[in-house]
Order: C-alpha cells, then structure tokens, then sequence
C-alpha cells in the first residue's frame, strides 16, 4: 500500500484508504503502519478507514483477524473512535458483526465521508 495512503489530519484523524485490489497481506501491512502512525499521536487519535473502493472479497479468517487487530489498537496506541466507509450493505452487515463479536467498542461504520467525519469531529 502506498504511503499517501495513510495520513494525519489537525484533528487528530488518521485517514486510511484502501486500495481497489489490496490483498490480505496488504491490509496486515497497513495495519502495522497505522499502529506506528497511533503511535506519534499524543493522546488518543480517531481512524478513518475508507474501504468503499476496495472489491476484494476477503475471507472470514481474516475478517476475524482484522477485527482483533482493531480491537488491540484499543490497548496500545489506543483510539477514540473508528468511523469505517463501505460501499456494500452486505460488507457493511458482516463487519458490524465480526466488529461487534470481537467486542470493538467506539465503531460505526458509514455511507458518506462526511457523515464520518462529523462523527469523529464530535
């Protein structure tokens, strides 16, 4: 994944936009960088993942595996919000519940990213 793909807004957002054909080693990747990036925040830093090109269909391990990896952001760096942008009502069902059952807390996901970053801004 390229680096202009993740960057730090001065409202301490961190934007994340994943590519069209990322693969699941590309997303592990990313998440590594987005970790380092939480890292530089003083204090606890808001995400902002926009997954609405991405057309790759992943499997249900890896989903359960993202959902952790999110989930251990929560203990170090440590996030305030997760505001996640999908195309797909049917992705869109399966994260909340892979999110949910991992027990991910201050998570929404969103149509527009306007509507997530009003969100996140609150």
């Amino acid at each position: 994944m390229e680096e202009n793909n993740i960057w730090l807004d001065s409202y301490k957002i961190l934007h994340v936009i994943v590519p069209e054909t990322a693969t699941e080693k590309d997303i592990l990747d990313v998440f590594e960088k987005m970790k380092e990036n939480l890292k530089a925040v003083s204090g606890k830093a808001k995400l902002l993942i926009n997954a609405k090109i991405a057309k790759v269909i992943y499997s249900s391990t890896f989903r359960q595996a993202i959902a952790e990896k999110i989930k251990s952001f929560n203990e170090d760096p440590g996030y305030e919000k997760i505001a996640i942008l999908s195309l797909s009502l049917a992705n869109r069902a399966i994260a909340t519940i892979v999110l949910k059952g991992a027990g991910v807390e201050n998570i929404k996901l969103f149509d527009t990213e306007e509507e997530a970053l009003n969100w996140l801004k609150l």
